[in-house]
């Protein structure tokens, strides 16, 4: 089983995620912002982080930034989920980001990335 930390300012996405990544076999935390998925990366280093940019509080960039400075997030593979890939003045995301899940993406989209990146409790 996976550990999977899902950070979203919407609970309905975060509900919606969750709900379809334990039905498939993972463990599965919420925040809906940056700063508490830091928070929570201090004390249980997820298995995969899905990621939104643009969240208040602590925005994605930002705690990809904070993040890099942290033991408990090196080495977790982040997927951003997000309608914006570039924002101005920001810079192009990190090379440690593999996949991008464009929203609105497709429930088989975020399946077949998830599974690409951490296994099912079947394969574990």
């Amino acid at each position: 089983m996976a550990s999977i930390l899902i950070v979203d300012d919407d609970p309905h996405i975060r509900d919606f995620i969750r709900d379809v990544l334990e039905y498939d076999g993972h463990e599965v935390s919420e925040a809906e912002d940056g700063g508490i998925a830091l928070q929570h990366m201090r004390g249980h280093r997820p298995d995969l982080v899905l990621l939104d940019l643009n969240m208040p509080v602590i925005d994605g960039w930002t705690f990809l930034e904070q993040c890099c400075g942290e033991p408990g997030c090196r080495g977790v593979p982040v997927v951003i989920m997000s309608a914006v890939a570039r924002q101005p003045g920001r810079p192009t995301l990190p090379s440690r980001i593999t996949h991008f899940l464009n929203k609105p993406f497709e429930l088989v989209d975020l399946q077949r990335t998830v599974n690409e990146l951490v296994p099912a409790a079947d394969d574990a």
